[in-house]
């Protein structure tokens, strides 16, 4: 062994063993003449039909909150009076999406309130209505609409809030005519007629 005359074979092609593995590789996943496989294509079309689909829903979720923001003011009312009619007939302490749902009410109705100037007919009888959900019930700190301003959009509920709207139902069934639920339902329907 000389540094003139290397060990081995110099006839042979130095990289000869690795093409043998890659052809080893290439049998053992198939001919190498066959088309490539087209399950990575279908796996992208796939996720990008998914996530389209998505993109759809998110926008017309976002369109129908956008045309909830939009709503007039007697619309804003009237969805605030189907769910104080709502309460009137069911106990929905326990039903978050509606309870939600009602607070984004209420939030709009606040909104349409800043509109207004005190020389409007409207003024006066909103500032009463507000007020008067605002001190319901009387003399606690943490009030029906205090909760209605602060629990939008949670998927939880504070046991105050689930007793005080449980509350709201059981004094309307106990004495319909003289509920908390029917005076806020007339004041909606003399701001509407004032509103028209």
């Amino acid at each position: 062994m000389s540094i003139d005359n290397p060990v081995g074979d110099h006839s042979r092609d130095p990289y000869e063993r690795y093409r043998i593995l890659r052809e080893q590789q290439e049998r053992s996943q198939g001919d190498g003449d066959k088309p490539p496989d087209k399950k990575p294509h279908l796996l992208a079309r796939l996720l990008a039909m998914i996530l389209q689909t998505l993109e759809t829903l998110v926008n017309k979720t976002r369109g129908h909150e956008s045309a909830k923001a939009g709503a007039s003011f007697q619309e804003n009312l009237l969805l605030l009076k189907t769910a104080l009619n709502a309460l009137k007939e069911e106990d929905r302490s326990q039903d978050v999406p509606f309870l939600n749902e009602m607070s984004e009410v209420w939030h709009y109705v606040l909104e349409d309130s800043l509109k207004f100037q005190r020389s409007d007919p409207v003024f006066v009888p909103l500032q009463n209505f507000i007020d008067d959900m605002q001190t319901y019930p009387p003399g606690e700190t943490h009030t029906f609409a205090y909760y209605l301003t602060e629990y939008t959009g949670q998927q939880w509920l504070p046991f105050p809030y689930m007793d005080l709207i449980r509350q709201l139902y059981h004094e309307h069934q106990t004495d319909p005519s003289a509920s908390p639920l029917t005076r806020w339902a007339r004041q909606i329907d003399e701001l509407l007629a004032i509103s028209s």
